[in-house]
C-alpha cells in the first residue's frame, strides 16, 4: 500500500479469537505509518474474547480506523459494504 497514490482503504475481517499470539497493536501501528490517507476498517465477527476485541478496537481507533462488530450475515454484508465505500 505504501507508495500508491490517492486515498487507500484497507478492510480487515477478523473472526473467532486471536490464535497467532501476535501483537495486534504493533500491527495496526505499522499500518498507520503507511500514511494519513489510509482508511482502516475492521469487521469483527464472532469474537468471544472481550479483552482481544477491546485491544483490537483501541488499536484500530488509535490509528484513525473503525471497528465494526458484526453478528449475522446482514451485518457483515453491511459492514463490508461500508468499508468498501
Amino acid at each position: 500500500l505504501a507508495g500508491l497514490p490517492g486515498e487507500r482503504s484497507l478492510l480487515i475481517v477478523a473472526g473467532g479469537e486471536d490464535t497467532c499470539d501476535g501483537d495486534v497493536a504493533a500491527a495496526v501501528r505499522a499500518l498507520a505509518k503507511l500514511g494519513d490517507d489510509l482508511r482502516l476498517q475492521v469487521v469483527a465477527i464472532g469474537i468471544k474474547d472481550t479483552m482481544f476485541e477491546q485491544a483490537l478496537g483501541e488499536a484500530v481507533r488509535s490509528a484513525g480506523g473503525n471497528l465494526v462488530r458484526a453478528g449475522d450475515a446482514d451485518s457483515v454484508a453491511a459492514a463490508v459494504a461500508d468499508g468498501l465505500r
